[in-house]
């Protein structure tokens, strides 16, 4: 179990994070140095990675399955808003015929953390190829009403491990393998997957569903997530819950940019503005950077190097930091590729299958990292 004490050493190490040698696989020559994030922090020195060589595209990977059963809405946890109580539900897509018990992969969505659903989950991808696939929906922040509490963070992780608690508790039932459950998400699916990875086994005292069950994870897929929600693209003057959205389209200079998409995005989700330092101590509470120890499962990382949306910077400081605790990281480069590359069932297999190969070797081997308990501690301020 995590202990405070580490947690708050990780917490002084958010901004000057340790660096070290970057386990990467490069792909076409693409360089990965720790110094691409802006800004960095001045303690923060380049570290330049050696090269390893990448699977190939014809990379063997799992034999597909004769069919799929999908189990649609199944309600995981609920929420309370408004004096309404608001169900929370997931996909569970079984392949079939399968020898049970059965690696569980939770897919998280992205969409900025304000949109998206489990509707875009590639359930049939991966649950082809022999695993059990949970899509999930979590609370979404919304900045109407002026961001409640109860849509902000720490709403959504405590959503994912309700989940994870959820289908632990159910995996007789579903033919579920308790032991070799994965996380795998992209862009803010990502940072919520990395999260959920990172964090189990410090006490939450506002997460009282289930807690008994275990919450940990075996194996994480992080796919362009943010890792560090101290450092957005720009440090936002704007409080999205305060602001009118003319006022934001008029300050980032439209609703297409980066900028104001993220001030829109970042800003609900935590709850205000990073300008606020009590939004900016939650923003550290919400960034992957700050939990990272040995105790943490393998993880594969995949990021673009032209994404404009969430620099590469902050794959490759979660890397380094990986990798400094000791920790199974493979971090890929996607030369000349902005955020985002398509659904998993469109990707090249020369981005897909390092994923599958990686899910291969974590979560289809038995004997895995055993489950451990408990959950993140929450932010100071709002709560959800």
């Amino acid at each position: 179990m995590k202990s405070q004490n580490s947690l708050l050493f990780h917490l002084a190490c958010v901004i000057a994070i340790l660096t070290g040698v970057l386990a990467s696989i490069s792909l076409s020559g693409c360089a990965i140095t720790t110094d691409r994030e802006t800004p960095t922090s001045p303690t923060t020195s380049p570290t330049t990675s050696e090269e390893t060589p990448t699977p190939p595209p014809d990379t063997p990977v799992p034999s597909e399955v004769a069919s799929i059963t999908v189990l649609r809405d199944l309600e995981y946890a609920h929420y309370t808003l408004d004096e309404e109580e608001h169900p929370l539900l997931l996909d569970l897509y079984l392949p079939e015929p399968a020898e049970r018990p059965l690696p569980l992969l939770l897919y998280v969505h992205g969409g900025g953390w304000i949109e998206g659903s489990k509707d875009g989950c590639p359930g049939e991808t991966f649950a082809r190829r022999g695993y059990a696939v949970a899509c999930v929906d979590y609370r979404l922040a919304s900045s109407q009403d002026g961001c409640p509490a109860e849509l902000t963070f720490p709403a959504q992780i405590r959503d994912l491990r309700a989940a994870v608690r959820w289908l632990r508790q159910h995996a007789d039932e579903y033919g579920l393998d308790p032991d070799r459950f994965g996380a795998f998400g992209d862009s803010s699916g990502g940072h919520l997957a990395a999260l959920l990875g990172v964090s189990h086994g410090v006490p939450d005292p506002g997460d009282t569903a289930n807690v008994d069950i275990s919450d940990a994870v075996q194996a994480v897929v992080d796919w362009f997530g943010p890792v560090d929600v101290t450092q957005g693209p720009v440090v936002f003057e704007e409080d999205p819950c305060t602001t009118s959205w003319d006022t934001l389209v008029e300050t980032y200079g439209g609703e297409e940019t980066p900028y104001f998409y993220w001030t829109l995005a970042w800003g609900t989700f935590l709850g205000g503005s990073l300008t606020d330092p009590t939004v900016l101590e939650r923003a550290a509470w919400a960034s992957p950077l700050t939990y990272v120890d040995a105790d943490d499962p393998p993880f594969l990382i995949i990021h673009g190097e032209a994404d404009d949306m969430v620099p590469i910077g902050q794959s490759e400081r979660l890397a380094a930091a990986l990798q400094e605790a000791g920790v199974d990281v493979t971090f890929i480069c996607l030369p000349g590729i902005g955020h985002g590359f398509g659904a998993p069932e469109e990707v090249a297999p020369e981005f897909l299958n390092p994923t599958l190969e990686f899910l291969e070797r974590h979560l289809k081997k038995t004997g895995g990292q055993p489950p451990s308990g408990g959950s993140a501690q929450p932010p100071p301020g709002k709560g959800g």
